[in-house]
């Protein structure tokens, strides 16, 4: 019987890279570590998309104060956008394209 597993992105990574050295096809990698094969493949899925979305995670720092602006981004030309409101996803997605 498969269990099911709750496991944060940072384990996901983990059991997947270590089906990438186990050389084992994905069945009897999944078979042997008690995982459900479509949950296995989901979580394929979601780090190829992670890895190729071309954002890359952010934590905030914790600051005394109020900036005058929401965020900044700095593009690879140097230049610099500041936004005063959340610009959204649609938006900062065109900065960096």
């Amino acid at each position: 019987m498969q269990k099911q597993l709750h496991v944060k992105s940072e384990e996901r990574k983990q059991i997947l890279e270590r089906w990438k050295e186990s050389g084992k096809s994905v069945r009897q990698f999944c078979q042997d570590e008690s995982i459900n094969i479509n949950t296995f493949h989901y979580w394929r899925g979601r780090l190829k998309k992670e890895k190729s979305s071309g954002f890359i995670k952010l934590q905030p720092e914790v600051s005394a104060f109020q900036p005058a602006y929401y965020c900044e981004v700095t593009l690879r030309n140097g230049n610099r956008v500041l936004f005063h409101q959340s610009p959204g996803a649609k938006v900062l997605r065109g900065l960096l394209r």
